[in-house]
């Protein structure tokens, strides 16, 4: 199952069924037996040799909290006509009856709160535009000591064994 996005790459795999062993048919349910609280988005009873299983085809959601009114749709009411089998023949011709799928207790996702927008990430330069130029050169002398060591340590060639003082002479 994909959803599709109107930006690249404009399909996006929701989720995938991985069947083990074969079925002898698949029957879809009708849209008001899906449970839209989880997005399940379609539900179907799959005939096997010996059982009948439930599938369900659920879309993923951060805000399942709310209801998503981007999933579903207004329903069309399939199970009642939309016109008498003597209107049909009169002529007529008439839209069939649709149905929201949104519990009472739930709120739409296209009218929940905005979220404030969290902080970006901000790269390293910006913080190093903000500091003066004292700051800076504080910064740049103590690099330059560390690479060069401390002063007082005693240097190399001191811990060399050489000859001794009065062979100078």
């Amino acid at each position: 199952m994909y959803e599709v996005v109107a930006e690249s790459p404009y399909f996006l795999e929701c989720n995938n069924i991985v069947i083990s062993d074969p079925h002898k048919g698949l029957q879809y349910l009708r849209k008001t037996d899906c449970a839209v609280r989880e997005v399940e988005v379609l539900r179907a009873l799959r005939l096997c040799a010996s059982s009948l299983e439930p599938v369900a085809f659920r879309v993923p959601r951060v805000k399942k909290e709310f209801f998503q009114d981007d999933v579903f749709p207004p329903t069309r009411v399939t199970w009642e006509p939309a016109l008498s089998a003597a209107e049909w023949l009169n002529g007529k011709d008439k839209q069939q009856r649709t149905i929201n799928l949104c519990p009472a207790d739930m709120t739409p996702v296209s009218q929940a709160p905005k979220e404030a927008p969290s902080k970006k990430f901000v790269p390293s330069s910006v913080y190093l535009q903000e500091k003066t130029d004292e700051q800076k050169k504080e910064e740049l002398l103590n690099a330059m000591v560390a690479k060069l060591g401390n002063r007082d340590d005693p240097l190399p060639q001191d811990a060399f064994e050489g000859v001794d003082e009065d062979e100078w002479d």
